[in-house]
Parts: C-alpha cells; structure tokens; sequence
C-alpha cells in the first residue's frame, strides 16, 4: 500500500492475460491483441507463444486485454532492441507512461517466445518451420473471414508437417456456386504475410499435389476450388519440407456436434462443447454421452451457421429416440426434422456412419445399457440380476438362485 494506506495501483500480481502488440505481429497496432497473438502459461509464471513475426515491424506485451493505458506493458530498456536465446530482462510500463519501447524483429520468421514473470526476464528462439496454418475461404465455414480460419494441426514429432479434417463445401449464399481456398499462416489479409496456395487457378485438390508459398499481395493468388464432383469431407496433409499437399476424400463426417434445445446450449451452431467423439479403431464409429432435458436436436457436421454444410437429422418430425435410421440434410436445403427428447436425463448417442445407423439411450450410468432394461440403473458395473435378489450377476456368486455357486 502507499503511506496513506491506499492500494498502490502498481503493486504486483500475477498476469492473467499476455498478448504481444506491434506491427511486427498480425494483430497490429491493436491494444488488445488477437486471438492469435496472445501468449499461453505454460507453468507457474511462465507465457509462451509461437508464431509468425514481420522483419519490418515492432512489438512489446500488453498484460491485459484492454485499451492503451489499461494494466501494464512488458518492454524492452533501449527502443528496437532485439531479443535473442539469452535472457533478457524486461522492463514494465504502467498504462500510458512514457516508456514506449518496442522490440525490433530482426527478420520475416516463425519465433518462440518464452516470457519468465518469476525471474523478470524474456528469450525468443527462431524456429525452422511456420507453426501455424489455417485454411480458408468460400469452400470453408468460415468463408472469407480471416478471424475465423480453421486452424491446422502440427505433427507433435515433425513440425513441418500439418493436417486437418473437415468438410469443404460449394457456396450456399451463392446458389451452390463453386466455392474456393488457401492456406494462410496467419490469420489476416493484410499484405506481407505468407500464404499457400494452388499452383494454378481453380485447382482441383483430387488432382493437386503440390503448392507455393507466396506473400500476401504478391503473386498469382491461385486457390483451389471445390465443386458438386468433389465436395465433401477432407484429411489434407501438408508437408513444409517436401512441399507436397495431400487431399484425401473421406466417406464420413470428421466432426459431429450435438445441436438442440434439448442440450444447455440450445441451437448455438458455434459450441464446440458438445462434440463427438470419434472411435480410435473405427473412424466412422462416433459416440456423445451427455445431459438432455425435455425438447429436441439435430447433428451438425462442422461449427459454423447453419446454412452451410451438412446436417444429420431423423426421417420424420419430433422423431422418437428409438428409430435407428438417419438423412443427410444439405445446407438447410432438405428436411430440418429432429429427435425428441421426452425424458430429462443422461443419454449415450453412438452414430455409425458405415451403415448409417444410429443408436440413441438414456443410460444414467453410462454402461451401454437403456434405464429402462438395467435392473441397476445408476451402477455402472451391473445391468443383470437373473434371480432378481438385489445382487448384480457380476457380485452373485449365484446368478440363477439355483443354490449352486456359479462356475
């Protein structure tokens, strides 16, 4: 505190929020950073992030997501310095005091930047690869909006390379017209910054296998373009190192999300919270076991609006929970039907896409087995008492209350 006894405003907390800020990052001169710029603890006190800098450009750390002068900024002592594998020590400005330096970012780069609240310090590390990309465009949920780019995976042994899987689509708001996509490695438009792309205009990626990497605002922007023949569900595997690209048609649904009123997120296409999960054996094997209430829901096939995509719903209206077939409703153009849920509860959903077949039960205890044919119903270990004496088959020694002991 100050002598008055007052709090003093600097006095000092642990961080719950870094972002860096610069035109050295694809956040810019935005205050409160993007998604993308903010930084993850990793440990007690300690931030890392990995990403794409501009050798052009400048930046420091914000401590809060908020305007100019709110929290504080981590900066450099001398303006332009730049950070290398040593430790450097940081200074902290408080909101909009004069201190307005900024790191200087040597070179157009991915980077490691590790920042120590305990010991007050900051390192940064070139790597040799781009570590982030995402796809885009009309063909993707997303459509054009950079914000919302699919972000790509990285192989956890092999940094250059990257995949993902996911639907990509003609374009809907367009009459089903062709829609089209690239790679960014960062998520904006803004000049300067690396993109992937097709080798030729229209590229079709059944067909395609290698790519270029071009800056934003260079080059000749080719993309590839997804048409009624070859729309559907992708695994695209890119390889930084060999400079190939991989388009492998799927014969089911990557990812399936619960949607309804009937779940505590109501028709929010947007919730990643009530996904799917998928078999590890068998792809198109998925499963979802979670709290319904009285109402209905449908299976959404990606996150995102939906007038775009594919949907899984029932053959008829307010379909009851014991019919085991399902349709295909594409891009809100066919029925919008649901399944009913009567009964508040927990339920075990398993959807297999190889004979189109799904199995939908309230199973409290998550055995496999429906309430309503579980003599212990909140047991997850027992469905059976044959000789109905309270014992489950699997505790009774005497399944069959024959007098003998089970063999």
């Amino acid at each position: 505190t100050n002598g008055d006894g007052t709090p003093d405003c600097k006095e000092e907390i642990p961080y719950q929020y870094l972002a860096l800020v610069g035109d050295g990052t694809s956040a810019g001169w935005n205050p409160y950073g993007t998604i993308d710029t903010r930084m993850e603890m990793v440990s007690s006190g300690v931030w890392k992030w990995e990403g794409t800098l501009k050798g052009s450009g400048t930046f420091k750390i914000h401590t809060v997501e908020g305007d100019w002068c709110d929290g504080q900024w981590l900066v450099p002592a001398n303006d332009e310095d730049i950070l290398s594998s040593t430790a450097y020590s940081y200074n902290v400005s408080f909101g909009c005091e004069a201190n307005d330096n900024n790191w200087a970012v040597p070179e157009d780069g991915s980077y490691a930047i590790t920042v120590d609240t305990n010991t007050g310090t900051i390192v940064s590390e070139e790597l040799t690869h781009l570590s982030n990309l995402y796809i885009i465009g009309s063909a993707t949920v997303s459509d054009w909006s950079a914000d919302l780019a699919r972000e790509m995976t990285q192989d956890a042994s092999n940094p250059a390379i990257f995949t993902w899987e996911g639907n990509l689509d003609q374009n809907y708001d367009e009459g089903f017209n062709n829609g089209e996509f690239k790679i960014l490695s960062v998520r904006t438009f803004e000049d300067g910054w690396d993109e992937i792309r097709a080798t030729s205009a229209n590229a079709d990626p059944l067909s395609s296998n290698s790519f270029v990497v071009e800056e934003g605002g260079t080059g000749n922007d080719y993309k590839w373009q997804i048409t009624d023949a070859n729309r559907g569900s992708y695994r695209i595997t890119l390889n930084l190192d060999s400079e190939e690209i991989n388009f492998e048609r799927l014969d089911y649904y990557p990812n399936l999300y619960v949607v309804g009123d009937a779940t505590a997120k109501g028709f929010d296409p947007w919730s990643e919270d009530l996904k799917f999960t998928q078999n590890e054996t068998n792809p198109e094997l998925f499963s979802y076991r979670g709290e319904f209430t009285p109402g209905s829901f449908k299976i959404h096939t990606y996150i995102g609006d939906f007038y775009w995509g594919d949907d899984i719903v029932p053959s008829a209206a307010d379909q009851d929970i014991s019919a085991s077939d399902y349709e295909i409703n594409r891009q809100g153009q066919g029925n919008d039907f649901k399944w009913s849920i009567t009964e508040a509860g927990i339920y075990t959903i398993t959807l297999d896409q190889a004979t189109n077949t799904i199995n939908i039960i309230l199973d409290t205890d998550g055995d496999g087995t429906k309430d309503s044919e579980d003599a212990f119903p909140e047991d997850p270990t027992e469905d059976t008492d044959t000789d109905e004496d309270g014992i489950g088959n699997n505790e009774d020694p005497d399944d069959d209350g024959d007098g003998q002991t089970d063999e």
